[in-house]
């Protein structure tokens, strides 16, 4: 049955647009929210560039297809200036009235259609503009005076854009024919615009209230907001766009509120904050841009009643001057006084580690958003904004670390990133193997305690990896499931809407001793350096999988010389499933005194368990774990060895571990490990831990749902019921189908 279903496509991604004949450079959306219906009546402005065809005269056939973009000054086709701008030049264009070869007798569109993947909108209507007085040259790519940098176009260029937007109401729309299926929206062109190379298209549509790119929720002071969820179709039913890594373009928003709503926030990728201004008495506008060309996935939107505060002011000017980008912190009245301590106290920090490990932070603006509840993960990084998860919000910032990751993200993921989406390893496994060295550093920790806490957390993610493992389909292990295919245009992302994709972690952690096991060979210092060096050079660029191991064999000669190849480590860590026989030694190299001590206090309570049992004594956990003081990934580690080794505790057990650890306050990890305690050995008095994890921290409590019903305690089972009711209206399409499938079984 599998084979069947993966021979079908049905978890495939589909990639549907015709990116090769058609470029979108630029967008503007215009999005007015409604939140009786949960629904964004839309307008969509496209500028695209079109690939041309040239004939060549007595023989009136097809010579090349050219991509403008790739045309050079000495080439047949002379480039344009058509724009009245003295610091522009139209890098894109194709002057087809003024040209050097007069063989050259016709210039056609390569292809008169354009077409854009989405899902769940409902197109009213598509337009193409004629523009008469500059048939070509509509666009400016580059600014010869004062050149932006190689990430971003210049503001003459987005100003361009944005009067060109302004002028389309002198201009008569011409009706574009266009069909929608499930995945795509084709639009076919008029014959009588064939010559243009540059065409601004309008798409007038609504957004469905069931669409998964949104999330129509309310947040943690019931009041009612929507987000961008971050599912698996990626925007798709929020815009129509060429969903492809390569496809990259920059874009104008505007947000519409009505007067209900004038409080509210608008936050969005935008490389500043929304500029806000009154267009009627009842409705309120909230521009925003990005001049970075990015992918459209990595755009990101919400909006909802949240408080903000400026974190630049709060933070210590020496601080500042230390690579930090101004900062707002949007979030629930009822967390922001914690929002705001918690990340005054790490960011700082985080971002003087962050320069000492990766370089100068690459943007300028970030926005912090915490989200509502029912967000299903613990974090999510799109350019100048991350979305958190109020689970990170912890007095010891323990989970911090998520933050360090997403940060790290920036250079592995936004401004950089894979050619090929299914090699996730190369942005979710870097950013995991990156997190705690940065994380450690921002911390302070000394260099024993730094080691020995990576070295702990290396165990931990080693034992989860090896569940993983167990739990996961073969054809998720894999970390470059197209190996080296050579297909240049791949038309789906294979196992893109896999919903077992979205609890999995082996990308994550398999990647991450990928790298580990890299640095062990190179040297630490020789590998930090490479991957300093990487990022640098790769900015706004894509990569694969080989680019990148032959970039870090190249910086790091040391791995040569143990034997080891890039062709070598494709085959035995990223195109076969399972691990590798590099890792079997794992958990002895990464044995330490953090490590050590939980194995011989529990391994000393079970002995102790089971003499005090046979001479009918009870014996008390207290004493001694309270001498070892332990850190949160070590209370973790003890609670895990609990439910393995199948201690058997009493109630009184029970109640002074739940007062050791301060359950009730603990980092949320430790509160996992907790509630598996209680389920494992049906301890119904604790209950309501289980029940207040699973309501306040659903992005981490997915897997106790099949934990309670297994448990085949009615108490427990009923829980379960209880708390999917609660919740489930506004849980994430992936997730609402693996939790189904625990609670309903087929």
């Amino acid at each position: 049955m599998e084979g069947d279903q993966r021979k079908d496509h049905q978890y495939d991604l589909p990639l549907s647009s015709n990116f090769e004949h058609v470029q979108v450079k630029h967008f503007i959306l215009d999005l007015k929210c409604n939140f009786d219906s949960k629904k964004f009546e839309s307008t969509m402005t496209i500028f695209c560039q079109r690939s041309i065809k040239v004939y060549l005269k007595n023989t009136l056939e097809e010579q090349s297809d050219i991509n403008p973009d790739n045309i050079r000054t000495e080439s047949k086709l002379e480039l344009v200036k058509e724009i009245n701008c003295t610091n522009c030049n139209n890098s894109g264009s194709v002057d087809l009235h003024s040209h050097k070869n007069s063989n050259i007798i016709k210039y056609e569109a390569a292809l008169n259609t354009i077409t854009l993947d989405c899902f769940a909108i409902d197109v009213n209507d598509c337009y193409v503009y004629d523009f008469p007085s500059h048939p070509e040259g509509l666009f400016k790519h580059s600014c010869t005076n004062s050149p932006p940098s190689n990430l971003h176009i210049s503001q003459c260029c987005m100003k361009n854009y944005y009067a060109l937007y302004n002028n389309l109401e002198k201009q008569k729309p011409i009706n574009v024919t266009y069909t929608v299926s499930d995945c795509k929206i084709t639009m076919t062109l008029p014959k009588f615009i064939d010559h243009c190379s540059q065409v601004v298209v309008k798409i007038i549509y609504r957004t469905q209230c069931n669409g998964p790119s949104l999330m129509w929720t309310l947040d943690q002071m019931q009041r009612p907001c929507v987000f961008t969820i971050g599912h698996q179709m990626n925007n798709r039913s929020l815009f129509p766009s060429q969903d492809m890594p390569k496809a990259m373009s920059t874009w104008h928003c505007n947000v519409t509120l009505a007067n209900d709503w004038k409080n509210f926030n608008v936050i969005t990728t935008g490389e500043t904050l929304p500029e806000k201004f009154q267009v009627k008495d009842d409705e309120t506008v909230y521009h925003s841009f990005n001049s970075y060309p990015m992918p459209a996935a990595t755009f990101a939107l919400a909006i909802g009643d949240w408080s903000s505060t400026n974190m630049t002011a709060l933070i210590n000017t020496n601080i500042k001057e230390n690579n930090m980008p101004s900062c707002v912190v949007y979030s629930p009245l009822c967390l922001h006084d914690q929002t705001i301590d918690q990340l005054c106290q790490y960011l700082p920090h985080c971002f003087e580690a962050l320069y000492s490990t990766l370089g100068s932070y690459p943007l300028k603006h970030l926005t912090i958003f915490i989200a509502p509840a029912c967000f299903d993960s613990l974090g999510m990084a799109c350019p100048h904004l991350l979305i958190l998860s109020q689970s990170l919000l912890c007095p010891d910032l323990s989970m911090m670390y998520r933050v360090a990751h997403e940060l790290c993200h920036t250079w592995f993921g936004i401004l950089t990133g894979p050619k090929d989406w299914t090699e996730e390893w190369l942005t979710e496994g870097v950013c995991c193997y990156l997190e705690d060295k940065v994380h450690g550093i921002a911390m302070k920790w000394n260099p024993y305690e730094y080691q020995s806490r990576c070295n702990l957390r290396s165990f931990m993610k080693y034992r989860l990896l090896l569940s993983e493992i167990s739990n996961t389909p073969e054809h998720l292990q894999t970390l470059r499931p197209n190996a080296d295919d050579s297909v240049q245009e791949p038309n789906f992302v294979k196992n893109g809407l896999d919903p077992e994709k979205t609890v999995i972690q082996v990308h994550y952690l398999k990647g991450f001793f990928l790298l580990r096991h890299l640095e062990q060979k190179a040297g630490s210092d020789h590998f930090l350096s490479a991957l300093k060096i990487f990022t640098n050079q790769q900015l706004g660029h894509l990569f694969s999988s080989k680019d990148f191991l032959h970039f870090i064999f190249k910086q790091c000669p040391n791995l040569g010389k143990t034997g080891l190849t890039v062709d070598q480590v494709c085959k035995d860590w990223l195109d076969s499933s399972g691990l590798p026989q590099e890792l079997d030694t794992m958990s002895s190299e990464l044995c330490s005194p953090y490590i050590q001590d939980i194995y011989d206090q529990v391994a000393s309570i079970k002995l102790s368990k089971s003499l005090n049992r046979s001479v009918g004594k009870k014996s008390k956990l207290s004493h001694n774990i309270l001498s070892l003081q332990l850190i949160p990934e070590q209370q973790v580690l003890f609670l895990d060895l609990l439910v393995e080794d199948s201690v058997t505790l009493s109630s009184n057990d029970f109640k002074e571990l739940r007062e050791i650890f301060q359950i009730s306050t603990a980092n949320p990890e430790v509160q996992h490990s907790w509630c598996e305690l209680v389920i494992s050995q049906h301890a119904t008095r604790w209950l309501d831990d289980v029940r207040t994890f699973l309501i306040h921290h659903q992005s981490m409590g997915v897997y106790l749902y099949g934990e309670l019903m297994i448990s085949e305690h009615s108490a427990f089972q009923k829980l379960a019921f209880d708390c999917f009711s609660k919740v489930e209206k506004f849980m994430p399409e992936g997730t609402l189908q693996t939790v189904k499938s625990m609670l309903f079984p087929s």
